[in-house]
């Protein structure tokens, strides 16, 4: 399968370009894959004697574990999600319910919304996560002011990706989990594209556009300083080359 300029789209998965794609044709390009994760302190976790199963971990595990973390520790075990738009959408998703319908209207039952409000404001009740003025001002803030880089929290909610930056901000190594999963065991946390790349239909150099756009899905050289930072690479044949280690601004500006 080719896009503009013959640049070859492949090698890549079959998945992630039916991502970009709407009435069967192909709009954009992942370039990467993501899924939702929640990210915690692992010398907190271990000084409170916290094991749990990553990926089968549920609500009701959440609200055990950022207890006995604030207890043990007295840094509170968890961010407050109340406001977070995507874990909502996520839990909408897990109750068979979808956030919007095909006619544009809003698809969330109130005993979904109810119940999801419920999980954060036991936190609160409970002392383990921070309180609710305070989670208000956090609302879309930078990493630098995340929960767990800040070291208000144990533990704060993200996309896979930025688990690079986060632990660059600190030096307590940081755990993924995945959102915690319905005591039916369906998950919180999906792959999904991190970002899309398209070209314009006005473009005039479409030559030099899908160099560029080739680049980010096809390049090693540009895997390699990108890493994880944008995603999982979907190009099996570059995917290896995230996890070379030298990787820097400098290396991307020469890229570019």
């Amino acid at each position: 399968m080719t896009i503009s300029a013959n640049r070859s789209t492949s090698p890549r998965s079959t998945k992630a370009l039916s991502a970009g794609r709407v009435d069967g044709k192909l709009y954009a390009l992942s370039i990467g894959a993501n899924s939702h994760v929640s990210l915690y302190n692992t010398r907190l976790f271990d000084a409170a004697g916290i094991t749990f199963d990553p990926f089968g971990w549920t609500y009701d595990d959440l609200k055990r574990i950022a207890g006995e973390v604030t207890k043990a520790t007295g840094v509170f075990g968890t961010d407050d999600n109340t406001a977070d738009y995507q874990n909502f959408s996520d839990y909408v998703h897990q109750r068979g319910e979808r956030l919007f319908d095909d006619e544009g209207n809003f698809g969330a039952s109130a005993e979904t919304i109810a119940d999801y409000f419920a999980i954060w404001a036991d936190l609160r009740a409970a002392g383990a996560t921070l309180p609710g003025q305070v989670s208000a001002g956090l609302v879309g803030a930078e990493l630098s002011n995340w929960g767990i880089v800040t070291g208000q929290t144990a533990l704060s909610y993200a996309r896979s990706n930025q688990m690079v930056g986060v632990q660059n901000l600190m030096q307590d190594k940081v755990g993924a989990a995945m959102f915690p999963n319905t005591p039916e065991m369906i998950p919180g946390s999906i792959i999904q594209p991190s970002q899309f790349i398209c070209l314009s239909r006005d473009t005039v150099d479409a030559e030099a556009a899908t160099t560029y756009m080739s680049a980010f899905v096809n390049d090693p050289q540009m895997t390699a300083v990108l890493g994880s930072e944008r995603g999982i690479p979907a190009n099996s044949q570059v995917r290896g080359a995230a996890a070379q280690p030298h990787r820097n601004r400098s290396d991307l500006g020469r890229l570019l």
